[in-house]
């Protein structure tokens, strides 16, 4: 890891969770227009750094929870030629940029979920985006019932019914505490943006599913575990890691976004991802090699962000235009663009590409 540049954490951090290129755009704009300012921040920053803070190609922004509850937001900014790391100083109101590579940020977090002791099993499930909520709602509602016995010393119950995973969908609404997992999910992907009230009340619908999937059985309410129920949410009382990545970059100049989350239990390590346009979800048991083939995907540069690079490039002096266009005669061609093919349709698209530009699938392993 290499150069460091620092910078007041307050407005970044609200720019990640807004989510907005365009705050990028307005908060850079307004933090170096000042020349002193510009000049005692960045005057011994390596060029690099200054390219990624002022013309990223992506942002992702990260959001975890530990197997002791510690809360983990950092954020990645990347370019085709660079990738930068950012460190929140807890100490004082600042965060530092570091620069480092994707096998170094996928090791990072291979050590901190201790991805290298993982088992890896054939358990792959796609539910709705609902019943994936009812699956994570009943996972709160166990480790719930588990926290319950050990402070309040009463009998041994795992019994859970329809009217407690509703109540569990109304705390996470208010509390929003990460450390559970129905509020986790919600954070990490906003799916309560896609339902309706009423679906949201509609819990038997999402709970149906789980029984058509064999992880439940509804008996008058009442939910019983099947054998693969015990053996899924039954590892939700272990400790956990939990891991969110929400990339954002630009495709065909247009804004995009790609979320992915991982959760560990004991020694089972689980990606979820959304369906695009399908409004369902993919969980998948992993090994380390594909824990990290995806962390480094996530946080890869999309296209180039024209709308950012014309907001903040300055023209180029009278002497830089004269060297530019005589440099162009010998250059190669900057615009040559790697393909690779669509698995869904054919179509050719860029080796940086993230959906088809053809039928509007994603090209993310799976």
């Amino acid at each position: 890891m290499g150069s460091i540049l620092k910078y007041d954490n307050n407005e970044i951090s609200k720019l990640y969770k807004e989510n907005s290129y365009n705050k990028l755009a307005q908060i850079l704009k307004r933090t170096y227009k000042d020349e002193n300012k510009l000049s005692s921040d960045l005057a011994d920053v390596d060029e690099t750094i200054k390219k990624l803070m002022l013309y990223p190609f992506s942002l992702s922004y990260i959001t975890g929870v530990t197997d002791e509850d510690n809360l983990i937001f950092t954020t990645v900014i990347s370019r085709l030629d660079s990738l930068g790391f950012y460190f929140q100083n807890t100490d004082n109101n600042e965060s530092t940029i570091k620069l480092t590579s994707p096998d170094e940020i996928s090791s990072y977090f291979s050590d901190l979920f201790t991805a290298d002791e993982t088992i890896e099993t054939r358990t792959q499930l796609t539910m709705s985006t609902l019943g994936f909520l009812c699956l994570m709602a009943i996972g709160d509602a166990l480790k719930r019932k588990y926290l319950e016995q050990l402070l309040f010393h009463v009998p041994d119950s795992y019994d859970v019914d329809a009217s407690e995973i509703k109540d569990v969908f109304g705390f996470s609404l208010e509390s929003k505490d990460i450390r559970w997992f129905l509020p986790f999910v919600t954070e990490a992907f906003g799916p309560f943006d896609n339902l309706s009230l009423g679906d949201i009340k509609n819990i038997e619908k999402g709970l149906k599913e789980l029984e058509n999937l064999e992880i439940l059985k509804l008996l008058n309410q009442k939910i019983q575990f099947t054998e693969t129920g015990y053996r899924l949410l039954g590892l939700m009382l272990e400790k956990r890691n939990m891991i969110s990545f929400r990339s954002l970059f630009f495709e065909n100049n247009q804004l995009a976004q790609m979320p992915i989350a991982f959760i560990k239990y004991d020694k089972i390590l689980y990606y979820i991802m959304p369906i695009a346009d399908e409004d369902k979800v993919v969980l998948k048991c992993i090994n380390k090699e594909k824990f990290c083939e995806l962390i480094e995907m996530v946080i890869a540069p999309g296209d180039e962000p024209e709308i950012i690079i014309k907001e903040f490039k300055e023209p180029a002096s009278a002497t830089e235009t004269k060297l530019n266009e005589a440099d162009k005669s010998e250059a190669p061609d900057d615009k040559h663009v790697d393909t690779k093919f669509c698995r869904y349709c054919g179509a050719k698209v860029k080796i940086s590409a993230k959906f088809c530009t053809s039928c509007g699938k994603s090209l993310v392993s799976k």
